[in-house]
């Protein structure tokens, strides 16, 4: 059973980047593919529903930031990458951060995460 629930993460990891590759110009995905999109996100609700506290009314019923979701593996939920200002070491930077849900004693837990920063006139500095 593991080993298809795995497998079913890798599959729904390569077909999201595939949808995520047609946005339009609002950011909203373009997707030919009507059935395929519609794996997709049973695949991402199932995922979301290992969650106690989703199952219970604890925590929302959909993921709310579904529609950043980028990647899936076994109890993590990676979302779309955002580049805000802000600063890093005490100087002004653009910081490129995104969400990371872990499922943490049956609750999804929620954790901003730096992937890389440049500073004001520097080079970008990943942190990965």
């Amino acid at each position: 059973m593991e080993s298809q629930r795995i497998a079913v993460v890798q599959s729904f990891t390569v077909g999201l980047a595939g949808v995520r590759g047609g946005l339009d110009e609002d950011g909203a995905v373009i997707v030919a593919d009507t059935a395929h999109a519609l794996s997709l996100r049973l695949t991402a609700q199932e995922h979301w529903e290992q969650a106690a506290s989703v199952r219970d009314g604890l925590q929302p019923r959909i993921d709310p930031d579904y529609g950043d979701l980028e990647q899936l593996d076994e109890g993590v939920r990676s979302y779309r990458l955002h580049e805000c200002e802000g600063t890093m070491d005490g100087l002004p930077a653009l910081v490129s951060r995104r969400l990371v849900k872990r499922l943490v004693a049956g609750a999804w837990e929620t954790e901003v995460v730096v992937d890389s920063y440049k500073r004001s006139g520097g080079p970008q500095i990943a942190l990965s």
